[in-house]
């Protein structure tokens, strides 16, 4: 894959405030009740609507009337920014591309819209977006109970460099070619995901075999309620495992006696599995132990329950099999809720029905799993050379630098 040429081509530009050249347009507000139940109204954006791309998988409608000014309504080329959030969000802004009906903006979220015909609009995008501005944004927060607002003010007040349109359409154009390639292979990641979501599915429709998780596995057992903290044997806990994969950037450590890191340590092919959250779909997380870990003393936190698979039975496929929408579906069955917690227990674990190709199968799909697993490596290595290189095209174009 070819990386676009970036040449230097630095030109004049001047500083201005954001405010000379653009404007927020704060969202409409209104009552629970005032929400369509029967798909009539227009779609009102929300903040679980800004993320990485303008998310309108799940939206609400209300009555048109309720947009009082038509400027409410977002148009190609606005920024959709949330402006009343956690800390750690606000200020995050999603490109509106080509519309398909009318949207407006609800009271959590703005529009910030160029408003000269001397800023191009995607340039503002990447600048809004920048990490340097969107750093100094979330600084401005204004904090209400555990809510931050945007300071549309302070905002407004930032400097921009604003060089001749041309230029501007030059750097916005370099960015977007980066920011294709990367979005290209997240797209190529996630088919990953499907293409083994498949073969799974493939292989459970062919099976006869059931049996249940407590008979596959050799024992179950809850990790240590020992407090974390920097010293001590690595424990992972339930940020490490949430997503389903292991995730091993942030390890803290924990002080046990020898017995009891013996009990607790992991091997290759344990599944740590979460029991306890005020998510739903955190609860029942799976992941399986890796061999590239063994020797580093690895033990498990209190809200992570073990299940050790007996000799001969594929981890692999057990921690894929409860992933799936079907070992899902079977996991939360069992799962009781309380004070706002959902919650497994191993009696509960035991008790569900796994779906059991033969021990040949088995191994077959467990080289698949590997064999992709190993592509995806390769490809996320790559979508972090190709995240570095946006970085630094984004840090230096608002310099002068490209």
């Amino acid at each position: 894959m070819t990386l676009p040429l970036v040449e230097s081509a630095k030109t004049a530009s001047v500083v201005v405030s954001l405010g000379s050249v653009a404007k927020f347009i704060r969202g409409v507000t209104f009552k629970p009740a005032d929400v369509s139940g029967d798909g009539t109204g227009v779609i009102c954006l929300r903040t679980k609507n800004v993320q990485r791309e303008l998310d309108l998988s799940d939206v609400i409608r209300i009555p048109r009337h309720i947009v009082r000014r038509a400027e409410q309504f977002v148009q190609t080329g606005d920024l959709v920014v949330s402006s009343a959030n956690s800390w750690n969000m606000v200020g995050k802004a999603s490109w509106v591309g080509e519309l398909q009906e009318p949207m407006a903006v609800g009271g959590f979220i703005s529009v910030l819209r160029a408003a000269s015909c001397n800023l191009d609009s995607r340039y503002l995008f990447w600048w809004f977006t920048s990490e340097s501005v969107q750093r100094t944004v979330r600084s401005f927060g204004q904090q209400t109970t555990n809510i931050s607002n945007l300071n549309f003010e302070r905002c407004l007040a930032l400097e921009i460099p604003l060089p001749p349109l041309p230029e501007q359409r030059r750097i916005a154009g370099i960015l977007d070619q980066v920011d294709e390639l990367r979005a290209q292979r997240r797209r190529s990641l996630a088919l990953l995901d499907e293409f083994l979501d498949s073969a799974l599915s493939s292989l459970v429709a062919k099976s006869d075999g059931t049996a249940l998780l407590g008979e596959l596995v050799q024992e179950f057992r809850y990790g240590t309620s020992v407090k974390a903290g920097a010293v001590g044997a690595p424990v992972l806990r339930i940020p490490n495992v949430s997503s389903r994969e292991l995730d091993l950037t942030q390890i803290k450590s924990v002080e046990l006696s020898d017995a009891e890191k013996a009990r607790l340590l992991l091997r290759p092919g344990d599944l740590l599995i979460v029991r306890s959250n005020g998510n739903r779909a955190i609860v029942g997380a799976t992941v399986e132990f890796p061999d590239c870990l063994v020797g580093r003393d690895f033990v498990y936190a209190s809200y992570l329950i073990r299940a050790r698979p007996r000799p001969g039975i594929s981890s692999t496929y057990l921690a894929k099999y409860l992933a799936s929408s079907r070992g899902r579906a079977s996991l939360m069955s069992g799962a009781t809720t309380s004070a706002g917690q959902y919650n497994i227990n191993t009696k509960s674990l035991a008790a569900i029905p796994v779906t059991m190709p033969t021990i040949a199968e088995q191994e077959r799909f467990t080289s698949l799993v590997r064999s992709v697993e190993e592509s995806r490596g390769e490809m996320r290595s790559h979508l972090a050379r190709l995240d570095e290189l946006f970085a630094s095209l984004q840090h230096r174009a608002f310099r002068g630098e490209l």
